[in-house]
């Protein structure tokens, strides 16, 4: 890669995005429990974008009768994805 190239693949754009206070928290939150600020998040989110050619999860309809996980049962599995793919993630944030 030339010494151009390098330059040009380290420029970053600034994104702004409208959400509710609320869901920015909890992301953050999440995320930070995985060891990732949200800028971070974020820019994972658009590298899928771009590995997948769409979205990185299927679109559908959600179930009439969805039970939702309580927080600790979300912080567990949090915990558990962490320990399997954090290391990797990091890495990719990089």
């Amino acid at each position: 890669m030339s010494e151009t190239q390098t330059k040009q693949a380290r420029k970053t754009a600034r994104i702004q995005a409208r959400v509710r206070e609320q869901d920015k928290k909890n992301a953050e939150d999440i995320l930070n429990h995985l060891g990732l600020t949200l800028s971070q998040g974020v820019e994972l989110f658009i590298r899928q974008v771009i590995q997948e050619r769409g979205l990185p999860f299927e679109l559908k309809l959600p179930a009439k009768n969805i039970q939702y996980a309580s927080s600790d049962e979300v912080m567990k599995i949090n915990e558990s994805l962490m320990e399997e793919y954090g290391p990797a993630l990091r890495k990719l944030a990089e």
